[in-house]
């Protein structure tokens, strides 16, 4: 608005000599050009304190950028560490059930699958934790020598809660904290989203 006062007084007090203009024109000059000489000084603070807020806006969003790229890389990391295991079925072989009951070939963590679970349906396909003393110490000993193999911790949250232990919800954890990444790798055995939703479930419902 100044700016606009300015720009008509000015051009008025250049082509009248000054002793010649009326008080009034006189006064309106001497006030627009005193508001001129404050504003500006106000109006360069203005813009500074503005620049700064701008500076720590993006300031902020550069850090939280960062961040995220951090995270991504953690978790694009892990999903690397666990490539290997989200190959593996519940059994620790390689592969998926084939017709006539052939299964692909083992891995060097591949359990005594027997011996943790019982088997049901065309080709055995389905599986069930055998809740014994021998399967579940079985499972135990797993857990010790691969603790990235999540089908021991599901086996234990089976029998835990199938008891009513409390147990159960520490082992369903470990495993879910494993089928996090195993189920983000390509070609992942497809155990591990089936044990993941029912662990989920599981979760859910307590």
């Amino acid at each position: 608005m100044w700016w606009t006062i300015l720009a008509v007084v000015v051009p008025i007090v250049g082509l009248t000599p000054w002793n010649r203009l009326q008080k009034k024109w006189r006064l309106l000059v001497l006030v627009c050009l005193t508001m001129g000489i404050i504003a500006l000084p106000i109006r360069s603070h203005l813009e500074t304190v503005g620049n700064e807020e701008t500076i720590r806006t993006l300031r902020t969003q550069l850090s939280t950028a960062e961040q995220k790229l951090v995270e991504s890389d953690m978790v694009r990391k892990k999903i690397l560490e666990h490539a290997g295991i989200a190959k593996l079925n519940a059994d620790g072989l390689k592969g998926l059930v084939k017709k006539g009951g052939v299964l692909t070939e083992s891995s060097p963590i591949t359990p005594n699958p027997e011996l943790i679970w019982l088997y049901s349906g065309q080709n055995g396909e389905n599986r069930n934790p055998k809740c014994d003393k021998e399967g579940m110490e079985t499972a135990k000993q797993m857990i010790e020598k691969h603790p990235t193999f999540p089908f021991s911790y599901f086996v234990l949250a089976f029998c835990h809660r199938a008891n009513g232990e409390q147990e159960w919800i520490a082992y369903a954890q470990g495993a879910l904290d494993i089928l996090e990444f195993t189920t983000q790798v390509p070609g992942h055995n497809g155990h591990h989203v089936t044990v993941k939703q029912r662990l989920e479930d599981w979760m859910r419902e307590r």
